[in-house]
């Protein structure tokens, strides 16, 4: 008898936009590299002119650096939703760019495969289309996993009004 995985075709992502946007991608990362080392290049020599240290000059420019991130940690933390961990979005980006898909488009095609109903909601025609654009690729079923357990990752740990109404969620599965 043959196992579950061998019965079911495995997804495959589709290869030829992977392999057009790859470079563009490297192209991407590259120039953000070399952008980011010209600014701190730039403001070392500028600050080595006004302290005249180049010791002196890093530790300034390395304590601006870090301290505006800490900054920008808790200045702009409150303007960002709890529900958007960034865990969960790295999970759903890491199975689209297996696909060469969008996040939305794997997120529909998950509620595609589990059998439930999506209802996508959008005014622009080139959203629209890409929502359509679910039909052509499979997600596996360790990647059907992966999504499936984000909820358990990160759920509250105390839910008593889902404990109380967990009989009717499994009957709710049966009956599926």
């Amino acid at each position: 008898m043959s196992s579950p995985s061998e019965s079911l075709p495995l997804a495959t992502p589709s290869s030829d936009r992977v392999n057009r946007l790859f470079p563009l991608l490297l192209v991407l990362f590259a120039l953000s590299g070399a952008a980011g080392l010209i600014y701190e290049i730039v403001w070392l020599q500028l600050l080595q002119l006004v302290v005249g240290s180049s010791a002196v000059s890093l530790a300034v420019l390395l304590g601006t650096f870090m301290g505006g991130m800490c900054l920008g940690s808790i200045f702009f933390s409150r303007f960002v939703s709890d529900k958007h961990s960034a865990l969960r979005v790295y999970a759903i980006l890491e199975v689209a760019a297996a696909h060469g898909k969008t996040a939305a488009q794997v997120m529909l095609r998950w509620h595609l495969q589990e059998g439930r109903s999506a209802i996508p909601k959008s005014v622009k025609p080139a959203r629209i289309a890409e929502n359509f654009d679910v039909f052509d690729f499979e997600l596996t079923r360790e990647e059907i996993a992966k999504t499936d357990a984000l909820d358990l990752i990160f759920a509250p740990p105390e839910l008593p009004v889902v404990d109380q109404y967990r009989h009717l969620l499994e009957q709710f599965k049966r009956d599926v």
